[in-house]
Protein backbone atom coordinates (compact mmCIF):
# COMPACT_ATOMS: atom_id res chain seq x y z
CA UNK A 1 0.00 0.00 0.00
CA UNK A 2 1.46 3.33 -1.06
CA UNK A 3 1.91 5.93 1.64
CA UNK A 4 1.32 9.63 1.49
CA UNK A 5 3.92 12.16 2.50
CA UNK A 6 2.43 15.03 4.47
CA UNK A 7 4.49 18.13 3.67
CA UNK A 8 2.51 20.54 5.87
CA UNK A 9 4.57 19.64 8.95
CA UNK A 10 7.79 20.06 6.99
CA UNK A 11 6.62 23.44 5.69
CA UNK A 12 5.71 24.61 9.18
CA UNK A 13 9.03 23.42 10.60
CA UNK A 14 10.92 25.10 7.77
CA UNK A 15 9.10 28.40 8.33
CA UNK A 16 9.91 28.26 12.04
CA UNK A 17 13.54 27.44 11.28
CA UNK A 18 13.87 30.39 8.92
CA UNK A 19 12.16 32.75 11.35
CA UNK A 20 14.63 31.62 14.05
CA UNK A 21 17.57 32.40 11.77
CA UNK A 22 16.50 35.84 10.61
CA UNK A 23 15.38 38.83 12.61
CA UNK A 24 13.80 42.10 11.51
CA UNK A 25 16.18 45.04 11.93
CA UNK A 26 15.18 48.69 11.55
CA UNK A 27 17.43 51.72 11.45
CA UNK A 28 20.04 50.38 9.01
CA UNK A 29 18.15 51.30 5.85
CA UNK A 30 15.04 53.19 4.82
CA UNK A 31 12.94 50.05 5.31
CA UNK A 32 13.19 47.18 7.75
CA UNK A 33 15.66 44.49 6.69
CA UNK A 34 16.11 40.83 7.57
CA UNK A 35 19.38 40.00 9.25
CA UNK A 36 21.01 36.85 10.47
CA UNK A 37 21.66 37.55 14.16
CA UNK A 38 24.28 35.76 16.24
CA UNK A 39 24.72 36.19 19.97
CA UNK A 40 28.44 36.37 20.65
CA UNK A 41 29.92 33.75 22.98
CA UNK A 42 32.51 36.25 24.16
CA UNK A 43 31.55 39.89 24.49
CA UNK A 44 33.89 42.79 23.98
CA UNK A 45 33.68 46.38 25.09
CA UNK A 46 33.74 49.64 23.20
CA UNK A 47 34.51 52.92 24.93
CA UNK A 48 32.94 56.03 23.45
CA UNK A 49 33.27 59.39 25.20
CA UNK A 50 33.95 57.78 28.55
CA UNK A 51 31.00 55.40 28.33
CA UNK A 52 31.59 51.67 27.92
CA UNK A 53 29.26 49.66 25.68
CA UNK A 54 29.19 45.85 25.57
CA UNK A 55 29.17 44.31 22.10
CA UNK A 56 26.91 41.27 22.31
CA UNK A 57 25.61 40.48 18.81
CA UNK A 58 26.67 40.29 15.20
CA UNK A 59 24.29 40.94 12.31
CA UNK A 60 24.81 39.79 8.75
CA UNK A 61 22.87 41.98 6.36
CA UNK A 62 22.85 41.86 2.53
CA UNK A 63 24.72 44.89 1.19
CA UNK A 64 22.07 45.34 -1.49
CA UNK A 65 19.46 46.39 1.08
CA UNK A 66 21.67 48.96 2.82
CA UNK A 67 22.20 52.06 0.70
CA UNK A 68 25.36 53.17 2.56
CA UNK A 69 27.74 51.71 5.12
CA UNK A 70 26.34 51.73 8.66
CA UNK A 71 27.24 54.72 10.82
CA UNK A 72 29.12 53.76 13.98
CA UNK A 73 27.17 55.02 16.99
CA UNK A 74 23.83 55.01 15.18
CA UNK A 75 20.90 53.22 16.74
CA UNK A 76 19.04 50.29 15.28
CA UNK A 77 16.36 47.96 16.56
CA UNK A 78 17.08 44.23 16.47
CA UNK A 79 13.80 42.43 16.96
CA UNK A 80 12.31 44.62 19.69
CA UNK A 81 15.59 45.63 21.34
CA UNK A 82 17.43 48.86 20.64
CA UNK A 83 21.15 48.46 19.90
CA UNK A 84 24.02 50.68 18.82
CA UNK A 85 26.21 50.00 15.78
CA UNK A 86 29.69 49.44 17.23
CA UNK A 87 31.72 48.36 14.19
CA UNK A 88 31.22 46.83 10.78
CA UNK A 89 33.04 45.16 7.93
CA UNK A 90 31.99 44.32 4.41
CA UNK A 91 32.62 40.86 3.00
CA UNK A 92 35.44 40.36 0.51
CA UNK A 93 32.91 39.87 -2.30
CA UNK A 94 30.98 42.96 -1.11
CA UNK A 95 27.75 40.97 -0.83
CA UNK A 96 27.07 41.47 2.88
CA UNK A 97 27.87 43.60 5.90
CA UNK A 98 28.96 42.05 9.18
CA UNK A 99 27.75 44.52 11.82
CA UNK A 100 28.60 44.24 15.52
CA UNK A 101 26.03 45.86 17.79
CA UNK A 102 26.28 46.88 21.43
CA UNK A 103 23.77 46.93 24.22
CA UNK A 104 22.31 50.29 25.17
CA UNK A 105 22.55 50.63 28.92
CA UNK A 106 21.42 53.43 31.16
CA UNK A 107 22.43 54.25 34.66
Amino acid sequence: MAGRLDTTIFGTDLNELISDLYTVVTGLATNAVSASVTDLAFTSELEVGGEVFTITQTLIVPASVVSAPPVIGSLCTVGATERMVARWTISADEVSYNIDVAEITTG
